[in-house]
């Protein structure tokens, strides 16, 4: 599923539901920090306290028309960033692979 080396990639396990339907609480991730730019559409794994933040995943879409980022969560219940600066979070990969139990 990816060309990153295995060096690259942890397993995180979700916590809360924030990104409910599309991730539940206690399914796993795998993250690829060889993707640690939100370049792309996607859901990724970031941290908006550059050294000491908690680490979050949410759904990052870019703006084509200034490059700012919108950060939703999927749950509805939860608030939308609109209009965020690169520099402002550190995104630490791209989320490319879900696990659950069933």
């Amino acid at each position: 599923i990816t060309a990153a080396p295995p060096a690259s990639l942890f397993l995180a396990q979700v916590s809360g539901d924030s990104m409910w339907e599309t991730l539940h609480h206690g399914d796993q991730v795998l993250v690829d920090r060889s993707r640690a730019r939100a370049t792309a559409d996607g859901i990724y794994a970031l941290r908006f306290d550059q050294d000491y933040g908690e680490l979050v995943v949410k759904r990052v879409t870019i703006d084509p028309r200034d490059r700012s980022l919108t950060i939703a969560s999927d749950n509805p219940k939860y608030e939308t960033w609109r209009g965020v600066k690169s520099e402002d979070l550190r995104v630490v990969g791209r989320i490319i692979w879900i696990g659950r139990q069933v």
